[in-house]
């Protein structure tokens, strides 16, 4: 569990700040959150821009996570992060109520995000090892750096699977609906890329 919690616990994506931030999250009802999640963008859907700010703090980490696991960009990120919601707002008659409201969000801007990165990759190549890394705020002993370099060595499915459900907080089962990938691949990967993060990492459990 060791490498999960330094995932979960150790990154915090605020867009606000426009850093990395350490989280210190305590244990939530999920349930209530989604029921919660749901009510406000069925508000949002019948007019209430207010909704926007709770629906934005409660699927900002997930949203982040998907976008920057393709990406690999910290600002370009954020700039997919910022349509993301503004799609979101201007298709959200499209929701269908009592669905799922997080991946639906994380859908666009999952798709958002590839058709950056297509658009990125026909113009020219993109540097991995740029100085993304630069902009987030690292622990006392490097941990946070360690790791990120740790994830930028898994590829793309690998790195989106392991942030939505450590990050993200999402199901395997959901993040297989999400990625369109049947649920034991889902997690057949997610734990390759635990021990993958393990060896590179020199962590033993």
């Amino acid at each position: 569990m060791e490498i999960e919690n330094k995932i979960a616990n150790g990154m915090f994506f605020n867009l606000s700040e426009g850093i990395l931030e350490n989280q210190n999250q305590k244990t939530v009802d999920l349930k209530r959150q989604k029921k919660e999640l749901e009510w406000h963008f069925v508000a949002l859907k019948n007019g209430n821009t207010a909704s926007l700010e709770f629906i934005y703090l409660n699927t900002k980490n997930a949203v982040f996570s998907v976008i920057y696991a393709i990406l690999k960009d910290y600002q370009l990120s954020e700039d997919v992060m910022h349509d993301t919601y503004i799609k979101m707002s201007k298709n959200i008659m499209y929701y269908k109520p009592n669905t799922n409201p997080k991946a639906w969000i994380v859908t666009i801007a999952k798709n958002l995000a590839i058709n950056v990165y297509n658009r990125r990759k026909r113009e020219t190549s993109i540097d991995i090892d740029s100085s993304v890394y630069g902009e987030y705020k690292i622990d006392e002993n490097g941990n946070g750096m360690e790791l990120k370099k740790a994830l930028s060595q898994l590829n793309e499915t690998e790195r989106q699977i392991v942030l939505l459900h450590c990050l993200g907080g999402f199901k395997h089962r959901e993040i297989a609906k999400i990625l369109d990938k049947p649920i034991g691949t889902v997690m057949w990967t997610y734990n390759n890329s635990l021990s993958k993060l393990k060896r590179i990492m020199g962590i033993n459990e």
